[in-house]
């Protein structure tokens, strides 16, 4: 189960770093009229998915740290408090 989890969560991850590096081309590419004297907002596209690249980037990059630093902060906790309890004579809890 944890094996399918991580497969999953990488394969997530790397679905967005390719649509993030990906979408913004295939939008620009699908957004440009057949006809040359047709309304073209591709400009416009570009600039907008650019936009959106860069603020995904700057949230996982954002994301990463705060989880990064909570994660490492909450797991030093639960081994002091783990290592004070075991000192403390505690142990390991016991099945009722």
């Amino acid at each position: 189960m944890k094996r399918a989890l991580v497969l999953a969560v990488v394969g997530g991850f790397l679905g967005i770093v390719t649509g993030s590096l990906l979408g913004p081309w295939f939008l620009s590419w699908y957004s440009e009229p057949s006809l040359p004297s047709t309304f073209s907002c591709t400009k416009e596209i570009d600039w907008a998915m650019d936009r959106l690249v860069k603020t995904q980037l700057a949230s996982a990059l954002i994301g990463a740290i705060v989880v990064g630093v909570a994660g490492t902060l909450i797991a030093r906790a639960l081994r002091l408090r783990a290592a004070r309890k075991a000192a403390a004579g505690g142990g390991a809890p016991t099945q009722a």
